[in-house]
């Protein structure tokens, strides 16, 4: 996005005119929906997969805790 500096690169308005579809948004759009509705899966599963992972790590590595003491004295 820093280099192209437009939202429309060559390729697609190339592929575009061979497409047949409507208008250039629409192409856009539909072009760019397949990766993100990928994103949109996997980037929760990956959070998810991580944070259970860095429990797992964390509870090997810390040392049992001792049990609470005994309220009855």
């Amino acid at each position: 996005m820093l280099t192209g500096g437009r939202p429309y690169d060559p390729g697609m308005i190339r592929d575009f005119h061979t497409s047949g579809a409507s208008d250039l948004a629409t192409y856009a759009v539909g072009d760019n929906l397949g990766a993100a509705m990928g994103l949109l899966l996997l980037t929760p599963a990956l959070a998810a997969l991580l944070g259970l992972l860095g429990a797992a790590v964390t509870a090997r590595l810390l040392p049992d805790s001792p049990p609470p003491p005994d309220p009855r004295g």
